[in-house]
């Protein structure tokens, strides 16, 4: 059987049928992608791929992606609009909460307890989201920062 990242869930050597490592059994993992780069990480000891929540990987792709630029999911992401004016601010929150609507008000997986949009003097946008993943007890998640 061929192994490699394409195709081995817990990283390079791995058979395609390997058991949950046993710190990952009864929790809902995806692979950890990194907020800066987009990139999933790899661990260099082991060779294995982080593992992150599936609630706060969801949040990340949905945050980072602009609407209507997936053909797949067209109607997933935030849309900005298109000129800076008095309305951006408010605009930018109520896509926000648009774009995890599903989340919030119907798996109820996840509260945004916070939005907070800025604009840079670079000409560019930060947008701060924070929450709280309801699927994991306990779980203490600093605030996600986008910048656009």
């Amino acid at each position: 059987m061929a192994t490699g990242l394409s195709n081995s869930p817990f990283g390079v050597g791995t058979p395609i049928l390997a058991p949950l490592p046993a710190d990952q059994q009864d929790q809902k993992f995806s692979r950890y992608i990194d907020p800066n780069t987009g990139d999933y990480e790899v661990y260099s000891k082991t060779g294995a791929l982080a593992q992150m929540p599936g609630v706060r990987q969801r949040v990340l792709l949905i945050a980072k992606t602009l609407r209507g630029s997936s053909s797949v999911l067209p109607n997933m992401g935030i849309k900005l609009p298109g000129k800076i004016d008095e309305a951006f601010v408010s605009t930018v929150r109520n896509s926000i909460k648009e774009a995890f609507r599903e989340m919030t008000d119907v798996e109820k997986s996840l509260r945004i307890d916070g939005i907070l949009v800025n604009k840079l003097t670079t000409g560019r946008i930060s947008v701060v989201i924070a929450y709280t993943d309801l699927t994991v007890p306990d779980f203490e998640l600093s605030p996600l920062e986008i910048i656009f």
